[in-house]
């Protein structure tokens, strides 16, 4: 016996086949010895506890040919009164199944047989731990659909080959969906179709996405993806069981999707894993490397045209007499991929992508973003004229930083493509076609790798004609993924002494999120005409302010003298309780204290000719102002002060000295706060003395339910969060 210091311990009887033996033992080291004494159980009919009953019940399949049950599985219709730990054991009994494995943790498996093909039965038992035995078996009925006969069509995406070896699951698509008829605020028949739900129009601002999509059925086809072949100490196993083992057989039963019942009334989504991508080597390579068929093998010619696997991915193509990666005979894998199902759909084409995927492009374009100054580019300027108003900003540099797929996830600056070669601006060395000279001359270098991102410059390489690329960025050879793309002044321009402010954000932030898929062409083109991946607009106070002069000084003005002052208190704009959806100023600019925000005045669509840098309290007094009606924008150091085409207008009275205006904004992200309480009275307000809620998790979850921050109340029920998205 080995006896602990907490009162436990372990013991081995004395006699074998029998539990009965007694120790000694001593509490704190004290004199007195006392004696544990241990009993059979079979001496004792109540200590080995009721025995289990198996009870009856039924599974119903989600494909037509099989049910591969997963735990607890017929322990579920047991009841066991004893509570002690319960094992299935198969009955003697024949059932109606073809066959049926049932496992000792309760799963099973079963398959119909051919003359009952909807439902069969069969029988189990169950014991404890103590070895008391069900006194009758349970029976277990299986209901067997009718499958759907989903056609399952699996492509290459290039060359249309079908890709007949793979694994797939078919989850139910609870997503929120929206049917593009049924948006209309009507109940006139003529417009909006009666099938539709009732008015009014469902909206993803008030339903929430649900995070739950459930498995309906999941199989092999074909022999590397039903791991035909695998052994272990020298027997043929299948392994992936779902619980990191393997077991012995051939390989895994080959299931077809087509065997699936779907509801028709009901959305999918199929995922396909092939099994060339788990081993890109399975169409036939027969090694690591191949040689042209058509040549002498023993030639010199010839052993050059080897082509390796490993390394490059292709087939022989005849027409080209040479080794290509892609085509119809490619021994390239493939990436996963997967398809939605309507409600109905019978046949769907999944295509696949072969490995290694192409890489993407990323665009960038730095402006000048004061004409007006609004977040946004104000081009100017007609198609085929050189005329913007707010101009591409050379001499800026471009720094990514991945996010590896996700918000908050970032693992760093990436400075090498996928071919291992620095990061640059690929359009280094273009040549302009309507003048010759290179439209980008950012360096010298016959390679045009430099090792960093810089935009493109004002001027061509005579530097004096203007660049049609000023300002602009391409980025070749990426990753696929989710980038944050920021831009910085470079290092002459801060010599100089320039003070360059960044105006626009996507979302919060100085950093622009792009999301790149493979093959991403140079310019975004998810919708609408191809643009930039990322415009990020600057703005420099000492342009802005020289303008005044002049603008004070030409005919525009003709409201008297520049000798008005404006005064703007820059305060939060806040939204009031639900459902009060309002918005209303706080009269103070503590909640922005964090940052330092700035004021810029100008005609409503020209240039900003005032410019203005907030005090703690966040007000700027601007003097020598005309008179008039004028656009007013507010932005902030960290880019928090929601300004992206969100200006306001502020009037300067010709007949006031000063004018003094209140200029409510709002931030992109947000501070909340939450309390938790004992509701000591039951009325569903902290009142005075109801003590808070210590340790409570409080978490926030995003639209499609997924958790986005995490925190618990402190000791006084209290918890905050800080720079939440407004979702």
């Amino acid at each position: 016996v080995n006896v602990s210091s907490n009162g436990t311990f372990t013991y081995t009887p004395p006699t074998t086949g029998s539990c009965a033996g007694s120790f000694a033992f001593t509490l704190n080291g004290l004199a007195t010895v006392y004696t544990a004494t241990i009993s059979d159980c079979a001496a004792s009919t109540s200590c080995a506890g009721n025995a289990p009953v198996a009870g009856n019940g039924s599974f119903t399949s989600s494909v037509a040919s099989r049910l591969e049950q997963s735990p607890p599985g017929v322990l579920s219709l047991v009841t066991n009164s004893s509570g002690y730990t319960l094992t299935a054991v198969p009955s003697a009994t024949a059932g109606t199944c073809a066959s049926v494995t049932v496992n000792p943790d309760g799963s099973f498996v079963a398959t119909p047989s051919a003359s009952t093909p909807a439902s069969c039965t069969f029988n189990y038992n169950v014991s404890t731990t103590t070895k008391q035995v069900s006194a009758a078996d349970g029976t277990v009925t299986v209901n067997f659909p009718t499958a759907t006969g989903l056609v399952v069509n699996i492509k290459d995406a290039l060359n249309g080959v079908a890709v007949t070896d793979y694994r797939w699951i078919i989850e139910e698509d609870r997503t929120f969906w929206i049917d593009p008829a049924c948006q209309v605020n009507s109940a006139d028949p003529k417009v909006r179709p009666s099938t539709c739900p009732p008015l009014p129009v469902e909206s993803l601002g008030y339903n929430f996405h649900t995070a739950s999509m459930p498995v309906v059925a999941q199989g092999c086809v074909g022999a590397t993806s039903c791991e035909a072949g695998q052994t272990s100490g020298g027997q043929n196993v299948k392994c992936d069981l779902g619980n990191g083992g393997c077991e012995p057989g051939a390989s895994k039963p080959e299931l077809s999707p087509s065997s699936v019942y779907l509801d028709p009334t009901k959305r999918y989504f199929i995922s396909i894993l092939p099994g060339d991508g788990v081993n890109p080597t399975i169409g036939g390579a027969g090694g690591a490397m191949q040689v042209d068929p058509n040549c002498d093998a023993t030639t010199t010619t010839c052993a050059m045209r080897k082509f390796d696997i490993a390394k490059d991915c292709g087939a022989f193509d005849p027409t080209q007499d040479a080794w290509a990666p892609g085509g119809p005979n490619s021994l390239c894998g493939h990436e996963m991929g997967g398809a939605q199902i309507a409600p109905g759909q019978t046949t769907v084409t999944v295509n696949l992508q072969e490995i290694p995927l192409p890489p993407a492009k990323l665009s960038a374009f730095v402006f000048e973003d004061d004409n007006p100054l609004n977040g946004e580019n104000d081009a100017g300027g007609g198609v085929d004229v050189l005329a913007p108003n707010e101009p591409g900003l050379g001499g800026f540099e471009i720094k990514l930083f991945d996010q590896a797929g996700g918000l908050g996830d970032n693992t760093g600056q990436p400075t090498y493509d996928e071919f291992n070669q620095p990061l640059s601006n690929s359009l280094a060395g273009y040549i302009d076609p309507m003048t010759g000279m290179d439209a980008c001359p950012i360096t010298a270098r016959k390679d045009r790798l430099v090792g960093m991102i810089p935009t493109c410059p004002t001027f061509e390489s005579d530097g004096k004609t203007y660049s049609p690329l000023a300002g602009q960025v391409v980025i070749d050879n990426l990753y696929a993924g989710l980038y944050e793309v920021q831009a910085y002044p470079g290092a002459d321009r801060i010599a100089r002494g320039e003070n360059w402010l960044q105006t626009n954000t996507l979302d919060g932030g100085a950093p622009h999120e792009v999301f790149l898929k493979p093959n991403e062409p140079g310019y975004f083109q998810e919708f609408g005409p191809g643009n930039f991946h990322v415009t990020i607009g600057f703005a420099n106070p000492a342009i802005i302010n020289a303008r005044k002069a002049g603008y004070c000084a030409s005919a525009i003005n003709n409201l008297g003298a520049c000798n008005h002052t404006l005064t703007v208190h820059v305060t939060n704009n806040h939204m009031s309780r639900a459902p009060d959806e309002r918005t209303y100023s706080s009269g103070t600019y503590d909640h922005y204290s964090f940052t330092t925000c700035y004021v810029s005045v100008g005609p409503a669509d020209a240039e900003d000719f005032a410019f203005g840098t907030c005090d703690s309290n966040g007000t700027v007094t601007l003097t020598g102002m005309p008179a008039g009606t004028f656009k007013i924008a507010v932005f902030d150091q960290w880019n928090d002060i929601m300004l992206d085409g969100l200006v306001g207008t502020v009037t300067v009275d010709q007949a006031k000295p000063a004018t003094d205006i209140e200029f409510p904004v709002t931030q992109w992200r947000t501070d909340l706060s939450t309390h938790t309480f004992v509701d000591t009275n039951a009325n569903g307000l902290p009142d005075d003395g109801e003590p808070g809620l210590a340790l409570v998790n409080t978490n926030i979850r995003y639209r499609d339910g997924s958790f986005g921050f995490f925190n618990n109340t402190d000791l006084g029920g209290d918890a905050g969060f800080n720079e939440v998205f407004p979702f």
